[in-house]
């Protein structure tokens, strides 16, 4: 049986602060603190894309809550205070660049 994903569009406030590659490795940073290597395990984070103060995260349907969560707690990368935004959360990446398109515009 297929593994169900989503794919989430964070934006990195402010988006000078960090790269999204460093953001990205604080999420996983916090997932790991609040979940467990297990709780990493099974969210499954993958880093798609990043662009400008935003990336595109993958994770597994049954874990969503879990990233975002983490995402909400953290508020420092590299001793710079930021914060990282759910901008969409979605089931296909066609959705996801579509939103990406819409914020750069």
């Amino acid at each position: 049986m297929r593994r169900r994903r989503r794919y989430l569009l964070f934006r990195v406030r402010p988006p000078d602060a960090v790269t999204g590659q460093r953001a990205f490795d604080a999420l996983k940073g916090s997932v790991k603190s609040l979940f467990g290597e297990f709780g990493l395990l099974l969210s499954d984070l993958r880093l798609l894309r990043e662009d400008r103060g935003l990336f595109v995260v993958r994770c597994s349907l049954g874990q969503v809550w879990k990233v975002v969560l983490a995402a909400t707690v953290l508020d420092e990368i590299d001793g710079r205070k930021v914060a990282l935004d759910v901008l969409r959360i979605s089931g296909t990446l066609r959705k996801i660049r579509g939103a990406l398109s819409n914020v750069h515009s």
